[in-house]
């Protein structure tokens, strides 16, 4: 859900008439990041959409790059699926770099998080 509202507010993820859309802003900082756009554009998913969260009841980012994105932070090491569901569980040092890469005005609080750590 921060996710998608950060990419919205940030003007990386737009609404167009089929729904959203990534911006040349978004496609130029997901490249930035090691997103494949291109790649993710030829798959059956959608590239992005909003989809209803069950628990918080507001939007969160789905499609093909949603899994993207999710992919990457499996990679950095920022977190993990919980073995038991399909929870994400983010380390304390991922908290920290995933507030830095929303751009967050959490980030300060997220820092001080790692440095109990």
């Amino acid at each position: 859900v921060r996710l998608h509202d950060a990419m919205i507010e940030q003007g990386l993820i737009i609404a167009t008439r089929d729904g959203l859309g990534v911006s040349s802003a978004g496609r130029s900082r997901f490249v930035a990041e090691g997103i494949n756009i291109e790649e993710l554009e030829q798959k059956a998913r959608p590239l992005c959409r909003a989809c209803l969260d069950w628990s918080e009841r507001r939007h969160h980012l789905t499609g093909s790059l949603g899994a993207g994105l999710l992919q990457l932070f499996f990679k950095r090491g920022w977190a993990s699926r919980d073995p038991r569901g399909r929870a994400v569980i983010f380390t304390m040092t991922g908290r920290a770099q995933f507030e830095a890469f929303l751009g967050s005005d959490s980030q300060t609080d997220a820092a001080r998080l790692v440095s109990k750590a």
